[in-house]
């Protein structure tokens, strides 16, 4: 059976969990530590004719399109669509991406920025890069099912929805630990993998972030309510119970 969709064969509710959120120590560097990035193959997020561009004053590997192929249509937004692809790496691996193409042509440097700077921390999909002609961005396919998946399908129990939640908690406080404050948080842009134990997460559209200013928690509250509203139509504990606020 694919974990991903998860029958509760024992047809009773779980009792509900509570997890406490410790926050994270912002990074003083917006620059990813080592620790911060996947151990992967050098070459493992870069295609065979990658270079760079000194845009915004940070690199971004620059990818082209003869070593991506688009499969069809995974999300459709307000600014953009974005597609399941392959991409061909160095090695001659090939790995599923997604490659985002905002709808008025224009490049996406600032999405992309905010990936490459948090380069998976949080859940937030690594970047590969970006292209030109047309411009889009390419970034890791995160597997598993959104929040309003398992907010409207009647096979998640409430304990695969208290693990959810926990699990969008950690990544959210992690988020906020490498500097970031989301801004678009709502149930269809938070994908759960189900097939880890514990539940993992990914905060993904992260076009409206922004860098959290010092001494300044209007941001990440505005995260945290977000995400009261979704623990409410959730039916699961306050996040004042969580120690979040």
């Amino acid at each position: 059976m694919d974990k991903n969709h998860i029958v509760d064969n024992k047809g009773q509710e779980a009792q509900v969990s509570l997890v406490r959120v410790t926050t994270i120590p912002r990074k003083t560097s917006s620059t990813p530590t080592s620790s911060s990035i996947p151990h992967t193959s050098s070459s493992s997020h870069t295609s065979s004719s990658s270079t760079t561009s000194s845009s915004g004053g940070r690199d971004l590997p620059q990818l082209t399109w003869d070593h991506l192929s688009l499969m069809g249509k995974v999300g459709t937004g307000r600014y953009g669509v974005s597609h399941h692809g392959q991409l061909t790496l160095d090695n001659g691996d090939v790995t599923e991406v997604v490659v985002k193409i905002l709808h008025s042509g224009k490049d996406n440097t600032k999405e992309a920025r905010v990936l490459h700077e948090l380069a998976g921390t949080g859940g937030a999909p690594i970047l590969y890069g970006v292209t030109t002609d047309p411009h889009a961005i390419v970034m890791q396919y995160c597997r598993g099912v959104t929040l309003s998946t398992i907010l409207h399908h009647f096979r998640y129990q409430v304990h695969h929805r208290q693990e959810a939640y926990d699990a969008t908690c950690v990544a959210l406080a992690e988020f906020h630990g490498a500097g970031y404050s989301h801004l678009d948080l709502h149930a269809g842009n938070v994908i759960i993998d189900t097939s880890t134990s514990p539940y993992t997460c990914h905060l993904i559209d992260v076009g409206m972030s922004e860098r959290i200013p010092p001494d300044d928690d209007w941001y990440e509250q505005t995260d945290w309510v977000a995400l009261q509203d979704i623990q409410t139509r959730l039916h699961l504990h306050s996040p004042d119970d969580l120690g979040l606020f």
